[in-house]
Parts: C-alpha cells; sequence; structure tokens
C-alpha cells in the first residue's frame, strides 16, 4: 500500500513538471465579426499569419458563424499571442451560412470542420472573395471587424 502511494505521487509530481512550449504561450482573445457591405458574412475562413517580428508564433484560424462572429483558435487554444499579424480571408458569399448545429456553436474549431463537412468537396464556388488586413493582437479587449467590401452587383437587375 505504501509502496503504490509513493508510486502514484511520484506519477503526480512528474506529471506537474511536464510543461510543453505550446502551453507556456501567453494568448488573449482574438474575435469579432466579417461582414459584407455591413452585412454578416457565414462561412468565411480566416487565417491569421503572424509576422516575423513577433515574440511567439502562433499562427491561427478561425470560421465565422451565420452572424459573422469568429473567434480565433491557435492549435488547440483559443486566442492568439499578442503581435502583429496578417489576415487573410477568404468566403463564398453565396454560401448562405447554414445554421451550425447548437452542440457546434460554443466551439470555434468544431464549427469550422462542421462548415467545411457541409460543403460538397467537387463544389467550387463561382466567385469568392479573398481580402488581406492587418491586425495588431494587444490585450484581447477590443475585437477586430472586418469588412469585405460593396456586395457585388446583382447581375440579374435591369439597367
Amino acid at each position: 500500500m505504501r509502496q503504490i502511494r509513493l508510486t502514484a505521487v511520484l506519477v503526480l509530481a512528474g506529471l506537474a513538471g511536464c510543461d510543453s512550449a505550446e502551453s507556456r504561450v501567453k494568448l488573449v482573445p482574438v474575435v469579432g465579426t466579417v461582414t459584407q457591405g455591413g452585412k454578416p458574412l457565414a462561412n468565411a475562413a480566416l487565417s491569421f499569419i503572424p509576422e516575423p517580428s513577433n515574440t511567439d508564433s502562433t499562427p491561427g484560424t478561425a470560421s465565422s458563424d451565420a452572424t459573422g462572429y469568429y473567434a480565433a483558435m491557435w492549435l488547440t487554444r483559443s486566442g492568439l499571442a499578442p503581435g502583429s499579424y496578417r489576415v487573410m480571408i477568404t468566403a463564398d458569399p453565396s454560401s448562405g451560412g447554414g445554421a451550425i448545429p447548437p452542440e457546434f456553436q460554443a466551439d470555434p474549431l468544431m464549427a469550422q470542420f462542421q462548415n467545411a463537412a457541409a460543403r460538397p468537396a467537387a463544389a467550387k464556388p463561382a466567385t469568392t472573395l479573398k481580402s488581406e488586413f492587418k491586425a495588431e493582437v494587444t490585450d484581447g479587449k477590443d475585437p477586430f471587424d472586418f469588412d469585405l467590401g460593396r456586395l457585388p452587383a446583382d447581375s440579374s437587375a435591369k439597367k
């Protein structure tokens, strides 16, 4: 019995000392909305690419929901390290942004997988928006809202 307790204490002490480099990086929340012409844009894919001058390199990803809301993640953690980022946004404005099931709404990474799985692999949108922005991540208190510009003109409208 004494040997089991000693083994348990040693295992717990060993686990307490095992701290990965990823868990030591300080992350701050990076959230906001993606719009097009002021209207929420669903299913936009966001990539946060850290500038080489950043102290910690935490490339992040996110996907916007039906309201345009996104929350960036690095690996399996929410948020990004403070620093400068290039933000690449790719969106299909005709996707309409189907509803995300309730069980995925609280988890941006799972929502991103759900959105990708909902689209047929062979389907390519006729119009894809691609935009690049700059973002300076500091304390995580301010949202990063991105507007991809005016909505495309309706080609069926009469002149």
